[in-house]
């Protein structure tokens, strides 16, 4: 079981291959691993946004906007960091 447990090796290919749960309480490890991923500005920001798409899609459920789907890999890690 991948739940209660963070992502590693934290690359994005682990990420993408992660068995997201679908509750915050069980993918709150993960959720951390995700947010650690997307705030390492030493990744690509591609990866970095990438890794929180598929958080948001795989991990909360979200779609479209909602999953960042409307702004760009950059926009979208900048309103991130911005939350942080």
């Amino acid at each position: 079981m991948a739940h209660l447990q963070p992502i590693t090796p934290l690359t994005i290919e682990a990420i993408y291959a992660h068995e997201w749960v679908g509750n915050a309480w069980s993918d709150g490890p993960a959720f951390a691993s995700v947010a650690g991923f997307a705030s390492d500005s030493s990744r690509p920001t591609v990866e970095r946004a990438g890794a929180l798409r598929c958080m948001a899609r795989n991990g909360m459920g979200l779609t479209g906007d909602d999953a960042g789907d409307g702004l760009t890999d950059a926009e979208l890690v900048l309103e991130f960091m911005q939350d942080q």
